[in-house]
């Protein structure tokens, strides 16, 4: 998908690939006022996803990620990085979720792990206020079990897991009413 701005409206070009068509999911801008979206082949859960830079309404470059259905992203300032949340595959039951990481250290977008952490059914995923931490939901493992798992970032945007929190949540729900915590929310007192 192409976005440029003309008299202040936002219009829209269609990108089609092979695979059907380009839907950008979510999206986030860096400091240098750079838009990035997480593109999505609309009803694919293969892998897919990438992630594309904007720079005044026009896309530079795309950058695929290798992994099954990408939703959320994040921007970290500090370390120049970008990480996506990655549900994952229907045919693996959503356990192949992931993390993927990508620097804009040197200038262009460069993929920096297609898997920086495994989180089963990923979803939302938070910078902390200092930019030290990644919190990232997971959706479980289709019989109740919902956590946020907390990695600490490193200069190379790769990802350390500090701990999974399941408090909060509920674990006695059934699969059909649960996998429904969709976002994330970071208090900063």
């Amino acid at each position: 998908m192409d976005l440029s701005t003309s008299d202040d409206a936002l219009t829209q070009e269609i990108v089609t690939l092979n695979d059907g068509p380009v839907i950008p999911f979510s999206f986030v801008f860096d400091d240098q006022d750079s838009l990035f979206t997480v593109d999505v082949v609309s009803g694919n859960f293969t892998s897919t996803g990438a992630i594309a830079r904007f720079v005044d309404g026009e896309r530079v470059e795309r950058v695929r990620m290798g992994q099954p259905a990408s939703c959320w992203i994040e921007y970290n300032k500090a370390d120049m990085c970008l990480y996506t949340g990655n549900s994952g595959s229907s045919s693996l039951d959503f356990q192949d979720g992931s993390i993927s990481s990508f620097s804009t250290q040197g200038g262009p977008l460069v993929l920096a792990e297609s898997e920086a952490a495994t989180v089963p059914l990923a979803g939302d995923v938070k910078i902390s206020p200092d930019y030290q931490y990644l919190y990232a939901i997971s959706n479980g493992d289709l019989v109740g079990t919902s956590s946020i798992h907390v990695y600490k970032t490193v200069h190379d945007c790769g990802l350390e897991l500090v701990e999974i929190m399941t408090d909060g949540f509920d674990q006695t729900s059934s699969v059909v009413s649960r996998n429904t915590e969709a976002g994330l929310a970071l208090y900063d007192p």
